[in-house]
């Protein structure tokens, strides 16, 4: 269910006008963390071409959360699917309640994980260090990341 979610997802960014679907990782399990739960989260990382403003983005995003059935309440907490704007280009943005790059890209093997492993000499504004770099610096220690499933295209999206 959790890894049908996130193609769903995957999908749904897909048939949004303005985006298209580059390319898509490996889906990863993952230890919580920060959050009082006792099930692994399933993780991936999807590179996209946008001709929409990072608003615009985040409000897609947020919209398929919601049609996925994301309830947002205070705290950390399980959830049905988190989208989260990682990168957008070589542009930092912090307004509006958007922060890009995420807040936590560098703190997180279980993003950091996916996205080198989709775009492993990737360059992270502001200060230009390698998403690869600061992924062998970080110490996974009781964070496990663990890869459950190859890359999969699905061949009903017309974009794609």
């Amino acid at each position: 269910m959790r890894e049908e979610t996130i193609f769903t997802a995957v999908s749904m960014i897909n048939e949004v006008d303005g985006l298209s679907v580059v390319s898509l990782s490996s889906l990863y399990e993952s230890a919580p963390q920060q959050i009082d739960t006792t099930k692994a989260f399933v993780n991936a990382v999807c590179k996209i071409s946008s001709n929409l403003s990072p608003e615009e983005l985040l409000d897609e995003c947020q919209k398929i959360e919601n049609e996925l059935g994301r309830v947002r309440l205070p705290g950390l907490r399980d959830r049905t699917i988190d989208i989260d704007i990682l990168l957008y280009g070589d542009i930092s943005v912090s307004r509006n309640g958007l922060e890009i790059p995420h807040g936590k890209l560098r703190e997180r093997g279980f993003v950091l994980v996916p996205l080198v492993e989709i775009e492993p000499d990737i360059v992270l504004p502001p200060e230009g260090v390698r998403a690869k770099d600061i992924l062998r610096d970080i110490d996974l220690g009781k964070y496990w990341v663990r890869k459950i499933s190859g890359r999969m295209v699905s061949s009903s999206s017309s974009k794609m």
